[in-house]
C-alpha cells in the first residue's frame, strides 16, 4: 500500500510539473519565481498555491487605507502587511520584534497582538503582548516613529495594555489596560495625555480583568474624537457601556440589559453608537446615548460590529465566525456574508476577542473579512 501511494504521489507531482512546464511555454516564468512572480524557496521548482493574501498566523486585523488601492492585514504572526488590492501582492511589511514566549505560557495565542491604523492612513500601531511595547510606524516610509512601554504603575500595582485604537483625528492613541483602565497617548511624542482609571459603580466591588484580550472591539472613539466608549463588566453582574469625555472626563453610562456588552462601533457620520449583547445589536444615539432600535440577531453574540461608511448598514461577526449585514433603520437582515464555521471552536478562545478582522471599504462597495490565515472580499450589495 505504501508503494502504491508513493507511486501515486510521484505521478501527481509529475503531472503538476508537466502542467507547470506547459504553462511556462505560453507564459514564461522567471527562474526562481512562481506563476505570480513571487520568489520560490531555494531549491524549489514550483509552488502549488500562492503566498498572496496569506499570513503565517491567523489574520486578526483588516483595514482599507484611504488610497483605495491597498489593503492592510495583520495577525498572530506579529506582522502587518500592506497589499496591492488588485494584484494581491505584498509590497510592504512591518514586523513586531521577535521575543521568546515565557515558558509558563499556555500557548502563543495567550499573547495576541493588537493593531490599529489611523483614519488618514498615515500611522500604524502595534501592541506586543509578549514584550509589552507599543510600536508606531509611518505607513508611507516604514520608519518607526515611536516605541513606548505599555505598562503603567498605579495605586493597584503594575498593569499593562491589551489593545490599541487611534482617535479619528490621529492625535491620540488609546491603550486599553488589563485592569479596564485606559491610557491616552500623544501620537507625536508618545507621552501620556490622560489616564482614565476604572472605577466600579459600587464601592468595594472588584475588577473583572481582561485575561487575554487581543483587540480593540471593546473600545472605540466617537467620530469627533471627543468621546471614548468602552464595554464594562463588574462582579455584581453589572454590564454596561461607559462613555468618557476625552478632555472633560465626564462619564455617561448605557446599561446593558442583563447581558454582557461587546463589539462597540460608532458610525462615521457621528449619529450612532452600536454594541452587541446576547442575540441582539443595540443602535443608540451617539449624542444622547438613548437606544433607538434593537436588531434581533441569530448569532449568539456579536463580537465585532462595523458600520458601512454611509451609516445605513452594519456588519456583525459572531463567535461562530459568521458575518451578517443588517439595515440600521429597519433592523432587517440583508443576508449573511459568511455562514457559521463548523470548526469555530478551534479558532475561538474564551476571553479572547477575535480582532477587528471585518470591515467595509471606504466607498462601502466591498466587505473584507479574515478567514484563518488569509482574507476574503465580498461585494457589499450582494454579500457575495
Amino acid at each position: 500500500m505504501k508503494i502504491a501511494l508513493t507511486s501515486l504521489g510521484v505521478n501527481i507531482v509529475g503531472l503538476l510539473l508537466m502542467s507547470s512546464a506547459g504553462a511556462a511555454q505560453s507564459q514564461p516564468v522567471p527562474p526562481g519565481t512562481d506563476v505570480h512572480g513571487d520568489p520560490l524557496p531555494d531549491g524549489a521548482l514550483v509552488r502549488i498555491g500562492t503566498l498572496r493574501w496569506r499570513h503565517a498566523g491567523a489574520v486578526t486585523y483588516v483595514a482599507f487605507p484611504p488610497d483605495a488601492n491597498t489593503v492592510l492585514t495583520a495577525g498572530r504572526d506579529d506582522v502587518i502587511r500592506i497589499w496591492d488590492r488588485k494584484a494581491g501582492k505584498e509590497f510592504r511589511r512591518f514586523s513586531i520584534p521577535t521575543v521568546a514566549v515565557p515558558p509558563d505560557s499556555r500557548e502563543p495565542n495567550s499573547y495576541p497582538p493588537s493593531f490599529a491604523i489611523s483614519q488618514d492612513g498615515k500611522l500604524l500601531a502595534a501592541l506586543s503582548r509578549k514584550n509589552e511595547i507599543i510600536y508606531v510606524w509611518d505607513a508611507a516610509t516604514g520608519k518607526l516613529r515611536l516605541q513606548v512601554s505599555s505598562t503603567v504603575l498605579d495605586n493597584r500595582g503594575l498593569t499593562s495594555g491589551v489593545a490599541v485604537v487611534f482617535s479619528p483625528d490621529g492625535k491620540t492613541l488609546a491603550l486599553r489596560m488589563i485592569d479596564r483602565g485606559v491610557l491616552l497617548l500623544d501620537t507625536q511624542t508618545g507621552k501620556t495625555i490622560r489616564q482614565i482609571k476604572f472605577q466600579p459603580r459600587k464601592a468595594g466591588q472588584g475588577v473583572i480583568a481582561f485575561v487575554s484580550a487581543g483587540d480593540g472591539a471593546g473600545i472605540a472613539f466617537s467620530q469627533d474624537s471627543k468621546t471614548l466608549a468602552t464595554v464594562e463588566s463588574e462582579p455584581n453582574d453589572s454590564h454596561y457601556v461607559k462613555l468618557v469625555g476625552v478632555e472633560t472626563g465626564k462619564v455617561r453610562i448605557i446599561d446593558s440589559p442583563k447581558r454582557r456588552a461587546s463589539g462597540l462601533a460608532f458610525s462615521a457620520d457621528g449619529k450612532y453608537l452600536a454594541y452587541g449583547t446576547f442575540k441582539s445589536i443595540h443602535i443608540c444615539s451617539a449624542e444622547t446615548s438613548k437606544e433607538l432600535r434593537r436588531i434581533k440577531s441569530p448569532m449568539t453574540t456579536a463580537k465585532l460590529l462595523c458600520f458601512a461608511p454611509d451609516g445605513k448598514t452594519i456588519a456583525a461577526k459572531g463567535i461562530d465566525l459568521s458575518v451578517e449585514v443588517f439595515d440600521v433603520e429597519s433592523a432587517a437582515s440583508l443576508g449573511r456574508v459568511r455562514a457559521p464555521a463548523h470548526d469555530a471552536k478551534m479558532y475561538y478562545y474564551p476571553g479572547v476577542d477575535e480582532g477587528r478582522d471585518v470591515c467595509f471599504s471606504r466607498d462601502g462597495k466591498t466587505i473584507a473579512g479574515a478567514d484563518r490565515h488569509t482574507v476574503r472580499f465580498y461585494d457589499a450589495p450582494s454579500r457575495r
